[in-house]
């Protein structure tokens, strides 16, 4: 499984990088960062051997074409893409939703190998598309994995499908909320995901910390790409006006509320074959 990570104006504060090097993972796991030509250099300087960075293509000017170009030119049939402001966790208990971060050391390489080949051989198992959840939530779910919800920051799919089949972080002229548009295209196609709630990842920092998305990704952007969601699966999907009181800086924007499940169910499709129903 091919990790990518696409980065922009961050060079200096690579969380996920770290997290991954640091537990010698990139030795098992190739890993590649996306970055825009200007960083090309800077973080050839930054990252240690057996990390690969690979330079966006001219025409990329925002998150879902990013991600379009990290789906093609990945090495492997399955691919997880990762948010570079990452940090990583455990329960601590198989039979509770308490979470530690998965430390490092001898310990911490055998949890963060583990948590990535769970994703992979779920992908090897017929799941299209797989995620590890976020930390915020994740105790609401007792379970050690989930289908068909919410995937967020940590995202795998299997590019022989999801190419294959022509779908596209691009369609309908996304420019952001590309995940989910991803999302609601392969599970109303009958392609069911799973969530990994047992290992979770949370953000270093929080939404629109400098860098990434937050150099064009406004709240009047986030409002038109809510709206064409609700617009295209009007049965899965509310435009909602949300409050938040320190995300994005505070008041009000427009978000989506979704029906994963449903959407999934509209379908007709059954899990894979040996999947256990959540």
């Amino acid at each position: 499984m091919h990790l990518v990570i696409p980065t922009f104006k961050r060079v200096d504060r690579q969380w996920t990088l770290q997290e991954i090097t640091s537990r010698n993972v990139h030795k098992t796991f190739p890993v590649s960062l996306f970055c825009h030509p200007d960083e090309e250099e800077a973080l050839q300087k930054y990252v240690q051997p057996g990390v690969d960075v690979r330079v966006q293509r001219p025409d990329v000017v925002n998150i879902a074409q990013l991600r379009q170009q990290m789906l093609e030119d990945a090495d492997e049939r399955y691919v997880l893409m990762l948010d570079d402001d990452l940090l990583f966790y455990v329960r601590k208990d198989p039979a509770k939703t308490n979470l530690r971060y998965i430390v490092r050391g001898p310990e911490g390489e055998a949890e963060f190998g583990a948590m990535l080949r769970t994703i992979e051989d779920w992908m090897k198992a017929g799941f299209a598309h797989a995620s590890i959840s976020a930390r915020e939530g994740n105790n609401r779910i007792e379970t050690p994995h989930k289908h068909n919800t919410r995937p967020l920051r940590a995202l795998g799919y299997d590019r022989d499908v999801v190419l294959g089949k022509g779908f596209s972080f691009t369609a309908h002229g996304m420019c952001d909320k590309e995940d989910f548009c991803m999302a609601l295209q392969l599970l109303t196609a009958g392609l069911a995901s799973r969530h990994s709630y047992f290992f979770a990842q949370g953000q270093k920092t929080g939404s629109q910390t400098h860098g990434g998305c937050e150099v064009y990704r406004t709240r009047e952007k986030m409002a038109e790409s809510s709206h064409k969601l609700a617009e295209l699966w009007p049965d899965f999907v509310t435009a909602v006006e949300k409050k938040t009181k320190a995300a994005w800086g505070g008041g009000t924007r427009i978000d989506v509320r979704i029906q994963w499940a449903k959407a999934f169910k509209s379908s007709g499709a059954e899990l894979p074959a040996g999947a256990e129903p959540v």
